[in-house]
């Protein structure tokens, strides 16, 4: 098992560093956040009181113990980071089991004496490892800050567990379908039902035993910094074990590159867009928007339907109005304000998924199904302004349902921001996301294998510093690094046409680079 196991670490140590090193700065960021925003005692207690409304509980999740620094960031950030760490581990999984399958490698990797089901064990081992490291980065971020070890632990305990959790689960999957992205999308659907169980739960006193049958609704009952219930931690190895096994007995049960529940014998032939390698292109990743389109949509829905609550809820906070003077703000705009710092928000995780689009482009230059399509009349200047085109499309969609989705929300919470607002918010953020988006284009021409990881780290690190900068009398020169912190806060204020043009001209330089650096190296380069 040795060599499987220093293989899939090397795939996946990159990965984990980045995992790490992003959980680490996040869970700092929410406890400086805390105690700039809510620096009393009284402060605390109407964030208590907010926190306990149900629209805020089914998103959140239920208030314990708040008034502290462990707890805030256990209730503020718990459930993105149980989000995050869960869609790590299920396209770390699927990678290392169905993708090396479907590449061939994993026939090579297993012409040893190592069984189907010992690369299984030893990917897992390797994914379960990359979670624990992360829930140490994580205690060691939260500990001190919060004075109480056992809550930390409990916390790290919680986003470890849950990340492998959903790494055994995908490895079952990997087992009952064919082909990576299935496997995948089975393992997305496992998290997003599990999600949706959470609120089910967290929307009424008496359906919170709901919680019990999902993994995010474990750490609501773990309450760390809280109660620090510890006889939830049982539930994680039980579920975990069991998946595990099922997954390792399935495994001897087929053959190398089937699946259990495959029918393709019996599946007609479906030519829809075959017709080019970009509409293939498009047929091999629309799933994925189409999950992207369902998380974004969510999210934006449930803090659209939070607007005018927050409004009314903040709006007599002196604490929070400080903050709004700090932000360029005052009192009276504080719904548009609301909107235009969700739209940030929002615009960060659409700038993620810019840097994944370009990665798809990678992925398929890594399988060498691009080395055989160049062979044809297909220069490598159409097949990448293809990607590149497929990723534009689908940043304007994600913007669009972003857009509908938070005013729907508003709409039905009687919110007093409208739709055209909602459109500007995120139309205001499309330069940020097209230069985070060009940087990925130039990282695949030059260094192909940092394709995704060098422009989600600057996602990452201009957003924390674009957040932190001011409230902490960051130099000028050090905000002035992030492309957040160039974007005014539409619809409240006048859109920035002379920082978006700028914005707009990086990204067309940096697409550029990349493809001119694509066309002059090898295909597959390192």
């Amino acid at each position: 098992m040795q060599p499987a196991l220093r293989l899939y670490t090397r795939l996946t140590r990159r990965g984990v560093l980045l995992l790490v090193l992003a959980f680490v700065v996040y869970t700092l960021v929410e406890a400086v956040s805390y105690v700039q925003t809510y620096p009393d005692q009284a402060a605390r207690e109407r964030l208590s009181e907010f926190g306990d409304q149900p629209a805020v509980r089914m998103l959140q999740g239920i208030p314990h113990a708040v008034d502290t620094i462990g707890g805030f960031v256990v209730w503020d950030g718990g459930w993105f980071m149980q989000a995050v760490i869960g869609v790590w581990a299920i396209l770390a999984t699927s990678r290392l089991l169905r993708g090396e399958e479907d590449s061939g490698r994993g026939e090579l990797v297993g012409v040893g004496q190592l069984s189907g089901a010992g690369l299984t064990r030893a990917a897992l081992a390797v994914v379960f490892a990359g979670c624990v490291v992360t829930g140490i980065g994580v205690f060691a971020a939260i500990a001190i800050p919060s004075e109480d070890p056992l809550g930390a632990m409990l916390f790290a305990a919680g986003i470890a567990g849950f990340g492998v959790v959903m790494a055994a689960a995908t490895a079952l999957a990997c087992q009952l379908v064919g082909v990576r992205r299935r496997a995948a999308a089975v393992g997305a659907a496992f998290l997003g039902a599990s999600f949706v169980l959470r609120m089910v739960a967290n929307s009424g006193d008496d359906r919170l035993w709901v919680s019990w049958l999902s993994p995010f609704g474990w750490m609501d009952r773990l309450r760390p910094f809280g109660d620090n219930n510890a006889v939830v931690l049982p539930l994680y190895v039980v579920t975990v074990i069991a998946l595990t096994w099922a997954a390792l007995a399935l495994r001897q049960r087929r053959d190398l590159g089937s699946a259990l529940w495959s029918r393709e014998s019996d599946v007609r032939t479906r030519p829809l867009l075959l017709a080019s390698p970009i509409r293939f292109a498009w047929r091999l990743t629309w799933g994925v928007l189409l999950v992207w389109a369902v998380g974004v949509g969510l999210y934006a829905f449930f803090v659209g339907s939070l607007i005018k609550a927050m409004g009314d809820a903040l709006a007599d906070d002196p604490t929070y109005e400080a903050y709004l003077e700090l932000i360029g703000l005052d009192k009276q705009e504080i719904y548009g304000g609301m909107v235009a710092v969700m739209a940030v928000i929002i615009g960060l995780v659409i700038s993620l998924y810019a840097a994944w689009r370009i990665g798809a482009a990678r992925n398929e230059e890594d399988s060498e199904r691009v080395e055989h399509l160049l062979t044809r009349p297909l220069t490598r200047s159409r097949w990448l302004g293809g990607h590149v085109a497929l990723a534009v499309l689908s940043i304007l969609a994600l913007c669009a349902v972003n857009a509908v989705a938070m005013w729907f929300g508003g709409v039905l919470t009687e919110s007093p921001v409208g739709l055209l607002d909602m459109v500007k918010a995120t139309a205001n953020l499309l330069p940020v996301i097209l230069l985070f988006g060009g940087a990925a284009v130039a990282m695949f021409g030059l260094v192909p294998r940092l394709t995704i990881a060098v422009p989600a780290g600057a996602v990452a690190v201009a957003y924390v510093i674009s957040f932190i900068g001011p409230a902490l009398d960051f130099p000028g020169w050090v905000t002035g690094i992030s492309p957040f912190y160039h974007v005014s806060l539409v619809p409240v204020a006048d859109y920035q046409l002379t920082q978006g043009l700028a914005m707009l001209g990086i990204a067309v330089a940096a697409t550029a680079v990349g493809w001119l650096a694509f066309n002059r190296r090898d295909v597959v380069g390192a």
